[in-house]
C-alpha cells in the first residue's frame, strides 16, 4: 500500500505467511529444510544458503526480491500473499482521518462502497475469504459517520469473520500470532468506537469451523479449497447447517456425501455475484479464490 508501511510485527507476520505459502503451494512439509530442497531442485545451479535462508523465512524475515521474483515465476499466487494490505493495515497508526481515507478507497464492483443496507455493502460483507480481511479492519477502524452502521455491524460479527478467516490458508498457520496482534485492534483504549463483541470466543469458533471445513474437504466439496469453504459456510450456513445436522459430521478421512445440488445451485449464483463485483482497497484487488468457474465437485 502506498499510504501505510510495515512495523516489525508486520514484516514477522507477512514473512511466516509468506514461507508457509510457499511451502503449501511447493506441496511439501511447512519446514525450512523441505523448502530448502525444493529450492535446490528448481534452481539446482544457484549459490544460495537455501537452508539458512528458509530458515530465516520460517521465522518471518522477508526474501530478497530476486528470490520473490524467481518464486513468483513458478508459483504466481504468492506475490498475492506477499501483496495484500492486510500487513500494511495492523501496521498502521491510529492517526486522526487515516482510516477513513483508506476506506474512501474500497471500490466494490469498481464503485465507492454505498450505505451498509446497499447491495455493495453486503457483497463486501460476505466476503470473509482471508485477502479481503484488511478491508473488514479497516471499516471496523473508521470514525466517519457515513461508515457507523458499517462499524456496528463488524463490532458484532467480526470475531465470526475472523473465526473463518483464520482456518484458510496461509493464516491458518500463523492465527494464534495474528489474534494477539489484533487484540489492540479490537479491544484496547486504541480500538474503535464499538469494541469487537466475544473476541474472546475466537479459539473456539475457529475450532469447530476447522472441523466442519476438513469434513468438506475430505468429502470433495469445491475442490477442497479452505478459502472457499469458509466463504460457502459464511453465506449457506441455514442450508448448510441443516445438511450437516442430517448427515452428522464423521471421523476424519471417512467418506462423507456429495454437496446438494440445491446447495450448488445457491453457491453458484453467490459465485458470479463476486465474479461479476471485485473488490478492492487502495488500489489493490483483493482476488477471489479460483473457483475454476462454476463447474464444482459432486
Amino acid at each position: 500500500m502506498n499510504t501505510l508501511s510495515l512495523d516489525p510485527s508486520g514484516h514477522q507476520l507477512r514473512g511466516k505467511a509468506f514461507f508457509h505459502a510457499a511451502a503449501q503451494s511447493a506441496g511439501c512439509p511447512h519446514q525450512a529444510n523441505s523448502l530448502a530442497k525444493c529450492w535446490q531442485l528448481w534452481y539446482p545451479r544457484n549459490p544460495t544458503d537455501s537452508r539458512s535462508m528458509w530458515r530465516r523465512a520460517s521465522h518471518g524475515a522477508t526474501l530478497m526480491t530476486a528470490t520473490r521474483n524467481k518464486l513468483y515465476r513458478r508459483i504466481p499466487t504468492l506475490r498475492s500473499v506477499f501483496d495484500n494490505p492486510l500487513w500494511a493495515v495492523l501496521s498502521s497508526s491510529d492517526a486522526p482521518g487515516r482510516w477513513d481515507e483508506l476506506a474512501e478507497t474500497i471500490r466494490v464492483g469498481n464503485q465507492p462502497l454505498d450505505a451498509y443496507d446497499g447491495k455493495l455493502s453486503r457483497w463486501l460483507f460476505d466476503r470473509v475469504d482471508w485477502p479481503c480481511f484488511a478491508i473488514h479492519l479497516v471499516l471496523l477502524h473508521t470514525r466517519d459517520l457515513r461508515f457507523l452502521t458499517h462499524r456496528m455491524w463488524l463490532a458484532r460479527n467480526f470475531t465470526a469473520m475472523y473465526a473463518l478467516s483464520s482456518v484458510q490458508s496461509p493464516l491458518i498457520n500463523i492465527c494464534s500470532e495474528l489474534y494477539s496482534v489484533l487484540w489492540p485492534h479490537v479491544l484496547d483504549a486504541h480500538a474503535p468506537c464499538n469494541p469487537v463483541k466475544e473476541w474472546w470466543r475466537w479459539p473456539e469458533r475457529h475450532r469447530f469451523n476447522a472441523a466442519v471445513v476438513g469434513q468438506l474437504r475430505d468429502d470433495g466439496w469445491l475442490s477442497g479449497q479452505d478459502q472457499l469453504l469458509a466463504l460457502l459456510l459464511w453465506n449457506l450456513w441455514k442450508e448448510l447447517r441443516g445438511h450437516l445436522a442430517e448427515v452428522g459430521l464423521h471421523e476424519p478421512g471417512a467418506a462423507g456425501t456429495p454437496m446438494p445440488v440445491t446447495l450448488r445451485r445457491k453457491w453458484a449464483r453467490k459465485i458470479k455475484e463476486w465474479q461479476d463485483h471485485p473488490v478492492s482497497l487502495n488500489g489493490y484487488c483483493c482476488e477471489f479464490p479460483q473457483a475454476h468457474g462454476l463447474t464444482l465437485s459432486s
